[in-house]
């Protein structure tokens, strides 16, 4: 303990956390988020959290199936559609100035659900202002966020398969899903968990590998990497989150279970003063 005052993300006392997935392709992580609820739910006979809407910003995803499929409500507001809409495309938009109105207008078009954490299974999207201050907000990255570069960079970021990509080219043997913070910098912010190593399947040596067999293995990886640390890491943080067990002190510091964790946690990991399953 670092002896200053804690604060929980979420105090469970206020009730149960509302949640809105947020998702623009497949939406599989927040399937395996309403999920874990559903099964708390037949288990216990509540969840301390509750997916309120699923939000898309893609009219393309598979959102609304999802939506029907758990009977939640779906909101969709299409970026491209949006952006076209001001006669910009999102390459243009440099500034995020376009985005930054995006962002508001689906603040504004949550706000009746009334939800604290916006969880961001596959969201691809840079989130602005209006969006940070108006939610907790979660994402699930396929990289460890852990290893840092030679600049003491985080080494493992990017989108889709870039992650995987990049440590296939380092020489890594194994993978690793992160839940972080969503902070405007993409892939920078505090790492709450890390899902166990999986080992990588290449087929070949990776320095022998074509750009095209590179990305190949890639997205295969990737791809057995939402079911092997996605899907567990991501509806665990956010029941963590809901069961109070995330903290931060007053210099920013992270905690769980009121331990440090400067670095998040591992899945399956016990601290020292943890009684509960990780």
């Amino acid at each position: 303990m670092s002896g200053t005052q804690l604060t929980k993300l979420y105090d469970p006392v206020d009730g149960q956390l509302l949640v809105v997935a947020f998702m623009s392709g497949s939406g599989t992580n927040n399937c395996k988020l309403i999920d874990l609820e559903r099964k708390l739910i037949q288990e216990q006979g509540s969840s301390p959290y509750h997916v309120v809407a699923i939000f898309t910003n893609s009219s393309k995803s598979n959102a609304v199936k999802i939506g029907c499929d758990y009977n939640l409500p779906t909101i969709t507001l299409d970026m491209n559609a949006f952006y076209a809409k001001r006669g910009k495309t999102i390459a243009e938009d440099v500034d995020w100035v376009v985005r930054t109105e995006f962002d508001a207008e689906t603040v504004r078009l949550l706000e009746q659900y009334q939800a604290k954490v916006a969880a961001f299974g596959g969201y691809m999207s840079i989130a602005q202002k209006p969006l940070l201050d108006a939610f907790i907000s979660v994402n699930v990255h396929p990289g460890d966020l852990r290893v840092l570069d030679h600049n003491g960079n985080r080494a493992y970021t990017g989108k889709h398969s870039i992650p995987v990509q990049k440590a296939i080219m380092a020489g890594e043997l194994t993978i690793r899903s992160t839940t972080h913070i969503v902070s405007k910098v993409v892939d920078d912010g505090q790492i709450l968990k890390v899902s166990r190593a999986m080992p990588l399947e290449l087929g070949k040596a990776y320095y022998t590998l074509t750009k095209e067999e590179l990305q190949r293995v890639a997205t295969l990886n990737q791809n057995r990497l939402k079911e092997w640390g996605d899907w567990v890491v991501f509806p665990k943080t956010i029941l963590h989150i809901a069961q109070g067990r995330i903290a931060k002190d007053d210099t920013g510091l992270y905690h769980f279970d009121g331990v440090p964790m400067p670095n998040g946690i591992e899945d399956g990991v016990i601290l020292r003063t943890e009684s509960r399953n990780s």
